[in-house]
């Protein structure tokens, strides 16, 4: 898995490209991952053309329909640091892990993303899982003939909202059983 500043070159790369200064990436990285903020027009010590630039970048169709999926769902997680350890704070900084999902709803923490999850969202999440599980197990990508037993697993799957150890072999196993 990537760290975040492993995309540095490639931000990098994209501000270069539009004109800006090579010393210009790990300025917007501090002020998105150290001063936490979520309006460019706060990032003070960037030209006011930049911030105008990254703004359009959110707002263009293509880069939004990755950010609108995506960033509730970090928004969600952030109490998390990287180690998976609870934190309120980031920095002395209040997290503010509040977000909509792109089916319009609405939650202020991950209690409550975890409601909507498990209620609305359950067949999604347990599809999600078993492609994940079924990549990892087979070494490679879910094609359109895993799709059978993708269904079958999920169908069963769906009624019961913990995935556990047995869980998880249970699939494998009827999945190279459904495949022959």
């Amino acid at each position: 898995m990537k760290h975040l500043l492993d995309y540095l070159p490639k931000l990098d790369d994209w501000l270069i490209r539009r004109g800006q200064p090579g010393f210009r990436g790990p300025q917007v990285i501090d002020w998105v991952f150290e001063k936490r903020v979520t309006d460019f027009s706060a990032m003070t010590n960037l030209p006011q053309s930049l911030r105008e630039l990254l703004a359009a970048h959110r707002e263009a169709a293509i880069c939004a329909s990755c950010h609108d999926r995506m960033d509730p769902l970090g928004l969600a997680l952030e109490n998390f640091n990287a180690l998976g350890i609870w934190r309120e704070t980031e920095k002395g900084q209040p997290i503010e892990p509040a977000g909509t999902l792109i089916t319009g709803e609405s939650f202020d923490d991950i209690t409550q993303l975890k409601k909507v999850l498990r209620e609305k969202h359950a067949g999604d999440f347990y599809r999600c899982v078993t492609e994940k599980l079924l990549t990892y197990a087979l070494g490679r990508g879910i094609e359109y003939t895993d799709e059978h037993s993708v269904d079958l697993i999920v169908n069963e799957d769906v009624r019961d909202i913990f995935i556990t150890r047995s869980r998880i072999i249970s699939t494998m196993r009827r999945y190279f059983d459904d495949r022959g």
